[in-house]
């Protein structure tokens, strides 16, 4: 079966789209691993209350791998079938995406209140010579993420950190040594020594600050899909026209 010239323009543009799209699927597999790898220490505080959140955007990522290798595939082999099967996968995929962000956004408030509870129960079982996984996360997040505490500082004085009502953990400290956060509460320049922000409140407020590139990339990936699925619709109708005047 021969497709007239723009039902082979729109074949060659639904395979280019769909190797953008089998890019985004490989990329959205990298973000999960670095994520997880990265944020591995709030996993690990959390009690993996939040493990999910990469795992399932690996799993997204290869479903999406999947479905663009059959649609490139489809679009090769001009058959209804693929094409259809993929245009079918591809608007579940985006319907999903949709329910998502919008839950995401409504329980934005409930994701806070588990770090919080999760982080004040792992900050009271915390001393200074646990070697548990979850000190160490706890520890590990502190560097990297510049927070201390909780909510902020004060959360070690409460939990009366190493027996002392004034100390925090060294890795509070901006420039960290041993003993650095020892007594750190008579220190008058105690805001140039530790972090002063919580560790909830840091993470929230670094979700906050790249809001705008978060969705900015998710409204382009679902204009990208919104795309493939037209450039499908239109090669399943010249398809099944070629079909019919044969």
């Amino acid at each position: 079966m021969a497709l007239d010239g723009s039902a082979k323009c729109i074949k060659l543009l639904l395979f280019a789209f769909n190797v953008v799209f089998f890019i985004m699927g490989i990329a959205l597999i990298v973000l999960g691993a670095v994520v997880k790898s990265t944020y591995g220490s709030v996993f690990t505080i959390t009690n993996n209350a939040l493990t999910s959140a990469p795992v399932i955007v690996i799993i997204i990522g290869c479903i999406i791998f999947l479905i663009a290798f059959f649609g490139c595939f489809g679009a090769i082999r001009e058959s209804y079938c693929m094409i259809t099967t993929f245009s079918i996968f591809m608007g579940i995929i985006l319907i999903m995406e949709i329910v998502a962000a919008i839950l995401g956004y409504v329980y934005r408030a409930d994701v806070k209140k588990v770090l919080g509870s999760s982080f004040d129960k792992a900050l009271h079982n915390y001393n200074n010579h646990n070697t548990s996984a979850t000190a160490k996360a706890f520890d590990f997040l502190q560097r990297t993420v510049k927070c201390c505490g909780s909510n902020n500082y004060t959360d070690w004085f409460d939990a009366r950190f190493d027996g002392n009502a004034i100390s925090v953990p060294d890795s509070c400290c901006k420039t960290m040594s041993a003993g650095c956060g020892y007594d750190i509460g008579q220190n008058p320049n105690l805001n140039n020594i530790i972090y002063s922000m919580g560790c909830v409140n840091k993470l929230s407020q670094d979700v906050t600050n790249n809001l705008g590139i978060i969705g900015g990339v998710a409204i382009g990936i679902a204009c990208i899909q919104i795309i493939g699925i037209v450039f499908a619709c239109c090669l399943m109708r010249s398809i099944r026209s070629g079909y019919e005047q044969v």
